[in-house]
This record gives structure tokens, sequence and C-alpha cells, in this order.
């Protein structure tokens, strides 16, 4: 048998993240969670204590930390190998583990990959570590094979509960499962691979067909995605509206719409809160006939709404791994921390070959970070705080940038920035004036 302890763990941040991980995690396996908000610590969550840091030093070191919220990581992560702490992170994850659960996941994936009765999985996370629990459920063997740059801190914890799951052996006729794509393709050991770490062609559920009639719906035609940021005019929204362009809005754009007539033709939202804070204004005075919110913004909503749901998938944005980009939106889009990154996939999917931005200042202030003064209600004025963890929001969006201009290179499409004022430099600039034929 097994030589085997189950691994005990406690969850840093009681966040919906966190709280989702206690869906997919067995409950006998997390202990506590630690969440830096005083108001929570010495409360409770779901029969589980929420503690201090300190306390986890004291009490609860034989428990692997892991790390839910998505941005502070790397700040979370230094304070835990400061403190020789072993981690897990979850920015690193599919989003089916801790962001839009799936319960059944291993089931899904067992069904759709695993035929081997010894299973190799490669990468040191806790997607391997809980994958390879249910596949030992099911009287098969699974090796788990660490990546060359893991934590020695976390391999030592595992080994020491855990001798038995760790692997390192592997022949070139072997299968290995990669359980992230944020490895060094060229230290993966040379064998068969097979990637678990994008669903969105795998499940059959996340393909919309609602969708499909919007594929190539504009096909060799320009239209414009617009973003909200300081230098976009309501002079330039008029422009546009009286040259009938195409137009991809988002977010809080509608507060735009009591001084001008003119009207997105699609309308995009893909933040949690930000669907909270803005629907029932974007049903009252923000409707317009296309509407499109993230599936797991829906996911939330029990009640008739007029949107369109489009699945997204969130993938690590990082070194070795640069974003993403969907070639088929009614399966989903890519994430690169902007729903700009989303509309302009959309734009692709329409076959617009001319696209572009509006509005982009890619910059952030304290204060007029947006085009209108009434961009968010007074009671919701602070729920976006882009300067917080800006330093590790820009390299996201920027890499996002950087992947859509390729992939318009490639495809012979116009992607161009015409911005009034921009510090984004990955796009190449045009005056947005120069567009529109002054005699007309």
């Amino acid at each position: 048998k097994e030589n085997r302890m189950a691994l005990k763990y406690v969850i840093w941040g009681c966040g919906f993240r966190g709280k989702n991980l206690c869906n997919i995690i067995p409950q006998n396996q997390i202990m506590a969670f630690v969440d830096a908000n005083k108001s929570l610590s010495g409360g409770m969550y779901n029969g589980l204590p929420i503690i201090s840091y300190d306390d986890y030093l004291k009490n609860y070191q034989d428990c692997i930390m892991i790390i839910s919220p998505f941005w502070p990581h790397n700040k979370i992560a230094g304070i835990l190998d400061r403190d020789n702490v072993p981690y897990l992170r979850t920015d690193i994850l599919p989003p089916e583990i801790c962001e839009t659960v799936i319960t059944d996941l291993f089931l899904k994936l067992d069904e759709k990959f695993f035929n081997e009765n010894s299973i190799l999985l490669y990468g040191l996370n806790l997607f391997s570590l809980l994958l390879r629990d249910y596949l030992t459920t099911t009287e098969r063997s699974a090796l788990i094979v660490p990546e060359n740059d893991c934590s020695q801190t976390l391999l030592h914890t595992i080994k020491l509960n855990n001798p038995d799951c760790i692997g390192s052996t592997i022949n070139e006729n072997a299968v290995l499962y990669i359980t992230g794509d944020f490895f060094n393709r060229n230290t993966i050991p040379a064998c068969r691979q097979i990637d678990l770490f994008d669903f969105k062609d795998i499940f059959p559920e996340y393909y919309n067909p609602e969708l499909e009639k919007y594929r190539n719906m504009h096909k060799g035609k320009r239209c414009f995605v617009l973003g909200t940021g300081p230098s976009l005019r309501i002079e330039d929204l008029d422009l546009l509206k009286d040259n009938n362009e195409i137009c991809i809005a988002s977010n809080g754009i509608f507060t735009a719409y009591e001084s001008t007539k003119w009207r997105p033709d699609f309308y995009f939202i893909e933040d949690k809160e930000g669907y909270r804070v803005w629907k029932n204004s974007l049903l009252k005075e923000g409707y317009i006939d296309q509407m499109f919110a993230a599936d797991y913004c829906l996911a939330e909503d029990q009640g008739e709404n007029p949107f369109i749901s489009f699945h997204v998938c969130k993938q690590y944005i990082g070194e070795n791994c640069p974003a993403k980009f969907s070639s088929d939106f009614s399966t989903g889009a890519y994430w690169a921390s902007t729903i700009t990154y989303f509309c302009i996939q959309f734009a692709f999917f329409l076959g617009c070959t001319e696209i572009y931005l509006l509005g982009i200042d890619f910059t952030y202030s304290q204060k007029n970070n947006h085009f209108t003064q009434n961009y968010l209600p007074p009671e919701k004025s602070d729920y976006i705080d882009q300067t917080q963890h800006s330093a590790e929001i820009f390299p996201v969006m920027y890499e996002g940038y950087k992947t859509a201009a390729s992939v318009a290179a490639s495809k012979g499409i116009k992607l161009m920035n015409a911005s009034r004022s921009t510090m984004l430099d990955a796009i190449e600039r045009i005056d947005f004036d120069s567009l529109f034929d002054k005699n007309s």
C-alpha cells in the first residue's frame, strides 16, 4: 500500500477564490483560513476558523499554505519565502479550480484523457496534487514529476507527508500530462506530452451557439474598440455616430449616453463586481440590443437578463507564458486583465479587417481614470483601485496587447491605436481625426 498521509492546507484569503477552493478540496484537508482583514480574523467560514498569519506560524506550520488572492500573489509569496513556509499558488492554475469551479472537473478529465493504469503528471501544484488524489481513488497509480525549478521547501514538505507521490524517472515512451502552461517547455522531459490546462475546446458546455450569428457578421469592414480613459471625448462618440461606424464598447461607457445620441453596436462586461455595480443601470439607462457578459458573471445571476454569455479562459501570463488569443469566440475568449482584450478578440470574430482602439490611455492615477465624472455611483466609487496592483496588472495587459498586435499582423488585419492620449506603445499609433473624410 502507498505510504501516504493526506496533505493539510491553510488557505490565505477568505474571498471568493478562497471560498471556492472549499468546493474542490476535501473538507477534511482544509484546516483554516488566513485573512489580513482584522474584521474577519477570529470568525468562521464553512466551519473553519479564520486566523491571523501569526497564528498560522504558531499553530499550523504542518499545513501547506494556498495563496488564493490573485493580484497580491507575489507579495504574499515573498512573505512566505521569507519565513520558509511551503505554499501553493493559485494564479497559475486553470480557472476551473478556484474561479469558475467545476466540481466534477476530475471526473470529466478522467473520461476525456486517462486510459493508463500508471499516470505521470508534470508540475508540482495544487491542480496536480488534487488530480492525483482523485486518480488514486480509482485504483490507479499516479505520480507527480516536479518541474526543475519547483520550490524545494514545498517539495520537501510533500515528500515528508507523501513520499510515494513524487516520480522522477521518465522514459521516452511515457505519456506525460502537463498540468500548466507556465513551464519552460525546454525543461520538460522529451516524451509524448498531453496538455491539461486549457479547457476551452475540451468541455462542450463552453460553446455558446448564440454567438454563431456574429461569426464574420462584418467581414472586411472596419470597427472601433472603445475604452473609457480620460482622453475619450463626447465629440468623438458623435463623430462615430455621424459616420455610422461599427463600435464595440464596455463597462461604464453608458455613463456618456445622456450626453450623446451615439450608442455602441456591441457592449461587453467581464468583471464580476462591475457586473453587480452596473447591471441595474445597464438595464435602465444603458440597454442596447447586443450586450455580452462573461459566463461567470451570469452564473451568479438567476434572474432573466438580456446578456449573451461568453466563456472566459483565464490563463497565467508571465515569463515563458505569452497571452493567448482565441480563434473562435463561440467557445471562449482569453483573458489579459482588460475588457478591451475580449473586445479585440470579438472584433476578429466579427471578421473586421481594420480595428481601431480609442480611449485606451493605458495609465491610471489616483483620480480621473475615466472620461465621465459619474463613471461609478458614489457608493461604489472605490470598488476598483487600479493603482493598488498596477505594477502587476499593467505588464499582463501589455502582453495581451502585444499578442493582439502579433496575431493581427499574421492575419493581415490592421490593428491600430487611435487614442488621443495613450501610454500604450505595443500597438501602432494613428491619428483619430485622420480616419474621417473632412469633406463628408
